[in-house]
């Protein structure tokens, strides 16, 4: 029985129940009572137990993802209903959220991404711990010393080993995935150029900004999600919305004039286009795009993949199409920066520079999760690129310190 929810879903009455209803651990599910990885144990016991925990991450990163559970006793597999139900409360949860991490990042190569973890609240003193892996996009991974490398996976009766038949398999799955993500960019791309009939027909030839958002479990394993879920959603969101073959579609217009469209697919996958972050007039202002990438289209992003359940995480991949010759206009603030990073001469120089080829396909980056609090400085590396394509060193929205800083100040701003 896999878990169709998500992580921050899974609550008190969910556990019970697996317990309640004899859910055999399976590919997608294992129990555990407790973690050696937490106990004070010597230094040969302690190096074991996390090539052990390591090996049961890795395992279900290599095949389709899944939950280990800790606070859920259990005999072959199946949970015990007279077992100890949960383990004590820590006394500082984000502290030990960051010591499992930091074992699985020394313990797992190539370094995986997709780990979440939470605790769930049984009682006053007793917790469960739910640890997500998503199925990962860089598969294979392995645990132990460089000369003794152990892969493994997950099968219907738990963690089992990969013979070197397995192992190569596997390599080729990760490279054709990420030449299938690649794929189907351009394809998308080529569509919205085409004027293929789902894509809106009166974008036109204006420029227009394009966000797909794949999420890496669904690409890697072929999940498919039930996205008649987001009718109502779509009815209250958008002036117009249907479905496709793709999934469902939402457009927003206004005099029979499409400013932008959201389409989700089957698989959780989000392209987003949008025709009026790019001015007709030859100017992108940065402010403009980088505050409502922020501010709205990502936090709707969100909400649509919550409510399908996807988890993270997430390839993004950002185009720019016709912006050939347009210019890439800063606030104040951000020509200040510039100034002070460049110097005068050729801050004036650069002030006539503009894109530097008609479209650009930004490399696609991996983001942990789109509503964390890190996601300014995650996104940083395709706007920066964005920034470099029009001709200047970096995104100047960001401060010395690395925080995001793209509002206006208005004029009497004192830049760091």
């Amino acid at each position: 029985m896999p878990i169709y929810k998500r992580i921050d879903e899974i609550d008190k009455t969910y556990l019970e129940s697996l317990v309640e209803d004899e859910v055999l651990e399976d590919r997608g599910i294992e129990y555990k009572q407790e973690l050696n990885i937490l106990k004070d144990l010597p230094p040969k016991e302690k190096k074991e137990a996390e090539r052990k925990f390591c090996g049961e991450i890795s395992a279900f990163a290599n095949a389709d993802g899944g939950y280990l559970i800790v606070g859920i006793a259990d005999d072959k597999g199946m949970p015990q209903k007279d077992g100890p139900f949960g383990i004590d409360e820590p006394e500082d949860f984000d502290r030990l959220k960051l010591k499992i991490h930091d074992i699985i990042d020394r313990g797992v190569e190539p370094q995986l991404h997709g780990v979440d973890i939470v605790q769930v609240k049984l009682n006053e003193e007793k917790v469960a711990l739910v640890i997500h892996i998503s199925s990962s996009w860089s598969k294979p991974h392995w645990v132990g010393e460089k000369g003794c490398r152990t892969f493994y996976t997950r099968t219907s009766g738990g963690k089992d080993h990969l013979d070197i038949r397995n192992v190569r398999e596997l390599f080729v799955l990760s490279e054709t995935m990420v030449e299938r993500i690649r794929n189907f960019r351009n394809a998308r791309i080529n569509a919205i150029e085409e004027g293929e009939p789902y894509i809106p027909q009166n974008f036109g030839d204006i420029p227009k900004t394009v966000l797909h958002i794949v999420p890496i479990g669904s690409a890697a394993s072929f999940q498919a999600f039930d996205i008649s879920t987001l009718s109502k959603m779509f009815r209250d969101s958008f002036a117009k919305y249907g479905f496709n073959m793709e999934g469902i579609f939402g457009i927003n217009q206004m005099s029979g004039r499409v400013y932008d469209y959201f389409q989700v697919c089957q698989n959780g996958t989000i392209e987003f286009v949008d025709g009026e972050l790019v001015d007709g007039n030859g100017i992108l202002s940065a402010l403009n795009f980088e505050s409502r990438l922020f501010n709205e289209i990502v936090p709707r992003i969100v909400t649509f993949q919550k409510a399908l359940g996807v988890n993270p995480p997430y390839i993004v991949m950002l185009s720019l199409m016709g912006i050939g010759n347009h210019k890439l206009s800063l606030t104040k603030c951000q020509r200040e920066r510039l100034r002070k990073t460049v110097g005068d001469s050729m801050y004036h120089r650069q002030e006539h520079v503009h894109f530097d080829r008609p479209s650009c396909m930004f490399p696609e980056i991996v983001i942990e999760s789109l509503e964390s609090a890190n996601i300014h400085l995650e996104m940083r590396p395709v706007l920066d690129v964005v920034w470099q394509a029009a001709g200047l060193p970096r995104s100047f929205s960001y401060k010395e310190d690395g925080t995001w800083d793209g509002e206006e100040k208005g004029q009497n701003c004192a830049c760091p």
